[in-house]
């Protein structure tokens, strides 16, 4: 005859439960209301590049520009920006974030640093966006820092991107302080949306039927894989940022197709016409826009439909509130990176 075990006391086990979820959440608490430890302290220098920067004409004039800020520039026109380092100067990198540009950096007529995916990359006129490090040294005082941007687009020609200065660890601190929380969304929102097509197969397979949360569970990879793609910090994240960033347009050309198939499962066929004829719509919107950017005729980016009010210029809100960090936009750039945009940009595509 074998002993029963005699039922668990809930006592222990509910006060477990407290402990963790306090435990949790006093660490979101300080998270949210505690220091923020990562920062730079406030004796430290600041990271934007102090000097001033002259532009170099086509034409052999010269013009003392703002930086960041955008300047009239013909795409394919090669914008050349120059400056004296300070006589103090001892940063060990020279940062400038290339708004799909390819870009040069000499110091005293030395080419220093070289940026372009043409040779890399299998579609479009334009190099990436990245941020592009120099490496520098106290040597370098004094000396000219020259600065070469190309894009084969308007909507970035004549973009000039904040400069900074400073150890490329503590940059890069800067930038992960502002940009990482998009990202750490974007994998949660793929993992989820992951999950949920997994578990819809699952279901599927398991009562022979189909689920609609399917296709929302797609609609979260489309979107997320969006958000990676605009992400400030890609080119950390895989080896070739070029395909990420053509794979967020494509998702934007091809995010109407699982939202009308949701919307045709959830009302029983009611209006499967009409959303058969937008998705037609799309795919061949999304050829033809692949045909241009594969003949190198038309990037993604200038097959958009207008009103887009995103760039990708980078500008930290807040950090340095002294200075005018938001020039006035030259033109209409890329979609914001939101999931409520990529739903309504997705829609307008089609």
């Amino acid at each position: 005859m074998t002993k029963e075990k005699s039922p668990a006391r809930q006592g222990p086990r509910y006060i477990f439960y407290f402990l963790m979820l306090a435990i949790l959440g006093w660490f979101i608490f300080m998270q949210f209301f505690g220091a923020d430890e990562r920062t730079v302290s406030g004796n430290s220098p600041s990271l934007l590049y102090p000097g001033t920067f002259t532009w170099e004409k086509s034409d052999g004039t010269t013009e003392e520009i703002t930086v960041p800020g955008s300047y009239d520039v013909p795409a394919g026109e090669t914008m050349v920006i120059t400056s004296t380092l300070p006589a103090d100067f001892d940063a060990s990198s020279i940062a400038i974030r290339s708004s799909l540009q390819d870009i040069n950096i000499y110091i005293d007529g030395t080419l220093r640093e070289q940026y372009s995916t043409s040779k890399t990359r299998l579609i479009g006129k334009n190099s990436a966006s990245r941020f592009i490090f120099c490496s520098t040294s106290h040597e370098d005082a004094g000396k000219e820092l020259r600065i070469e941007l190309t894009t084969y687009t308007s909507n970035y020609s004549g973009v000039v991107n904040q400069i900074f200065c400073g150890d490329k660890a503590d940059i890069w601190q800067l930038i992960f302080n502002h940009y990482g929380q998009a990202t750490y969304i974007a994998f949660f929102t793929l993992f989820a949306g992951l999950t949920t097509i997994l578990f819809s197969l699952t279901l599927g397979f398991v009562y022979h039927t189909s689920f609609d949360m399917e296709y929302l569970g797609w609609c979260m990879i489309m979107g997320a894989t969006w958000m990676l793609g605009e992400s400030k910090i890609r080119q950390l994240l895989i080896p070739n940022s070029s395909a990420l960033a053509s794979l967020c347009f494509v998702m934007i050309l091809l995010g109407p197709i699982p939202l009308l198939l949701y919307a045709d499962n959830v009302q029983n066929g009611l209006h499967r016409r009409l959303y058969h004829i937008v998705i037609g719509i799309s795919l061949l919107d999304f050829t033809v826009c692949s045909i241009l950017a594969i003949a190198n005729i038309a990037d993604y980016i200038e097959t958009l439909p207008p009103g887009t009010d995103h760039t990708d210029r980078y500008i930290p809100d807040g950090v340095y509130p002294s200075l005018p960090l938001h020039p006035p936009q030259k033109k209409s750039l890329r979609p914001s990176s939101a999931p409520d945009s990529f739903a309504r940009f997705a829609l307008r595509c089609s």
